[in-house]
């Protein structure tokens, strides 16, 4: 549990042993989603994936996992639709993995995670995604600092982004986030003028992988 909500991140692997068990907690759209993943490794970590994902939430809300039911804001984004759990919400995201699951009260949060993979070709997308400020910023880092920055700022863009829930659609490069790779743990609070949104932002970096969570008020 941190400031204002609450958040996982597990590896699904070390429930493996459980997955049939696991499996009985999914719903008809989630078992015919994953029957159509051909590759058994990509289905169980689907499997698993959605079916930690209902356990967490239907304790948290001490339900049955199988009575939780999604619903859909007008923008796509998913909520519990339970009675006494619509001033929640919640998000995921997951690498290789990892899942990393967040809840708020009265407010809506993103999350995002993301390893950081040295081969990634980042210049090919940075003009979509950097905006002037930052691109300036960037090109004063050398390579291995870029490759950092280029991440942090990466996950805090998707977690604002999926509070919002916009999307990529929000236009990346139309607003600036801390990029600094040399600070591995940073929290701030910052009114996005391009957004019209004032939000909670923590980024973190842990094991090569970027963590981010957004906080943004209803």
């Amino acid at each position: 549990k941190s400031e204002g909500y609450n958040e996982w991140i597990i590896d699904v692997r070390t429930f493996k042993d459980c997955l049939g068990s696991i499996e009985e907690h999914l719903s008809k759209e989630e078992l015919r989603r994953s029957n159509s993943i051909r590759v058994k490794k990509n289905r169980d970590l689907f499997c698993l994936r959605k079916g930690i994902t209902r356990i967490i939430l239907s304790s948290f809300f001490s339900m049955v996992p199988c009575d939780l039911e999604y619903d859909y804001s007008i923008s796509g984004k998913p909520f519990v639709s339970s009675t006494g759990c619509r001033n929640y919400s919640f998000n995921i995201s997951h690498s290789k993995e990892y899942l990393f699951l967040g809840i708020a009260k009265d407010r809506e949060i993103g999350v995002d995670i993301e390893r950081i993979s040295p081969a990634f070709n980042y210049s090919i997308v940075a003009k979509s995604i950097f905006s002037e400020k930052e691109e300036t910023v960037f090109n004063s880092y050398d390579e291995l600092s870029q490759l950092k920055a280029f991440y942090k700022m990466w996950v805090q863009k998707e977690a604002i982004s999926k509070a919002l829930g916009l999307g990529i659609s929000i236009g990346f490069n139309k607003f600036s986030v801390n990029t600094d790779p040399n600070i591995d743990d940073e929290k701030y609070s910052k009114y996005f003028k391009e957004l019209k949104c004032s939000a909670k932002v923590r980024v973190r970096f842990e094991k090569d992988y970027f963590l981010a969570e957004a906080l943004v008020a209803n």
